[in-house]
């Protein structure tokens, strides 16, 4: 049943209107079935039934029903709201127009600029010098560099929106590359490969924006799919050696890499099925939001506000997970939002989760459609949170991935605003509306 709604789902989207509009739609579908749904099912037929070291079998069969039923809210959600114009299907748009793309040019690249400076600096107060991290002269382990700030390195994430904001206004193909060959090493000695993998969604997105999805170019979409999962596949085995710098030790042999993991780094549902068993045997106890709520503010305020400079960590979500899973908070294991939404309001929270979800990305969706020089580009930064938020169920993080990914939006509205009025920022008009 499950399977035949994601299927009626995605033909939904090219049914009424196409790809180009319903992108961040599509996105989003993609990410719950593959994300949610993809490893309960591969795990059922192997008749493997374990969640790190909980026996889940009895809540196999309720774990799958919330997939389904938050996919419903969600289609709910996105439907109601996703009215309005639509665009052409697919042809190159032009847009933005050619007067706006030159002024896009020096504020994109100059904002890239000054917040590349600032993680430069923050990391250099630490006593790391970056360019020297990047060329291999430093030896320590850089996984997850605060710098000077946590707060400053963070910035990191809206490097991702200005790479996506290069190619989305046109602004060159050289400045593009150039910004991309200077994001990602940085990206990888930080350690986390979710940048990276954000970043090429992102140029996805916009370009589909763009572009939409045509037929005669089937053998260049699965040529770009090929790539990206050796890409996803090169990083998941030699991601020690980037962040210790062990360059000579980086393995580009295909017939190495671990494919497994493209089920098993899937996994979350599977912590979420514990996290339902425990909780109704009472081994585990719901928060009631604590950790989706009291925990932003936490994770806002600097360390030296809590006494002896220690904030109160882990929050329980990670401790419920850790006792539902029978397994200490070094083996890593995150829930999915569904998880996150179901230890924090029970299973109502996933329900009103996936109604919120969709609404989310219908208005995205909705905005970009109407063209103006923003709703694009917010669009992508949402949908980018989301995929963080469903994959990792962690809230208090979306919403910090929500404002480094949303500040260069917010920056470039700013520096436009009075200009912005001046220009004809309408887009193409398709037949009909998608209702």
């Amino acid at each position: 049943m499950t399977t035949l709604i994601f299927l009626l789902a995605f033909g939904a989207a090219f049914w009424k209107g196409g790809a180009r509009n319903h992108v961040f739609y599509i996105f989003v579908l993609a990410v719950q079935a593959y994300y949610l749904f993809l490893c309960p099912v591969v795990y059922f037929n192997a008749g493997q039934f374990y969640a790190v070291n909980a026996y889940v079998a009895r809540y196999f069969g309720i774990g799958l029903l919330q997939i389904l039923l938050h996919l419903c809210f969600f289609l709910i959600g996105y439907w109601i709201v996703n009215k309005g114009r639509r665009l052409p299907p697919d042809g190159d748009l032009d847009f933005p127009p050619p007067d706006c793309r030159e002024m896009m040019r020096y504020r994109v690249v100059g904002l890239f600029a000054f917040l590349y400076l600032v993680i430069f600096f923050n990391t250099l107060s630490e006593g790391f010098n970056l360019i020297d991290i990047i060329v291999g002269k430093v030896e320590e382990n850089t996984m997850g560099l605060k710098g000077g700030s946590y707060f400053l390195q963070n910035f990191a994430d809206s490097l991702i929106t200005l790479v996506i904001a290069a190619y989305y206004y046109r602004i060159g193909g050289r400045y593009v590359t150039a910004m991309t060959l200077v994001a990602f090493p940085l990206f990888l000695v930080l350690g986390f490969r979710y940048r990276l993998i954000l970043t090429i969604f992102g140029l996805f997105m916009a370009y589909i924006h763009r572009k939409g999805i045509s037929k005669a170019r089937v053998l260049s979409y699965l040529t770009v799919v090929v790539v990206f999962l050796y890409f996803v596949m090169f990083l998941t085995l030699n991601r020690t050696a980037f962040f210790t710098h062990q360059y000579d030790k980086i393995n580009y042999n295909p017939a190495d890499f671990p494919y497994t993991a493209l089920v098993d780094q899937a996994r979350g549902s599977m912590v979420d099925f514990a996290l339902y068993q425990a909780v109704a045997d009472g081994v585990v106890e719901r928060d009631n939001g604590r950790t989706m709520f009291l925990y932003i503010v936490i994770k806002a305020v600097p360390a030296n506000f809590f006494p002896g400079g220690e904030k109160p960590y882990p929050p329980p979500l990670l401790l419920g997970i850790d006792r539902a899973i029978s397994a200490g908070r070094e083996v890593g294991e995150a829930a999915t939002a569904l998880g996150g939404l179901f230890f924090g309001f029970g299973y109502l929270g996933i329900y009103i989760g996936g109604l919120c979800h969709g609404l989310a990305v219908g208005f995205a969706q909705r905005r970009a459609r109407m063209g103006g020089l923003y709703g694009g580009l917010a669009g992508i930064a949402v949908s980018l949170v989301l995929f963080q938020w469903l994959t990792r169920g962690y809230f208090p993080q979306a919403v910090d991935h929500l404002v480094y990914l949303s500040f260069p939006v917010v920056a470039l509205k700013f520096m436009t605003r009075k200009i912005e009025k001046r220009l004809n920022l309408s887009l193409p008009q398709g037949e009909g509306v998608p209702g």
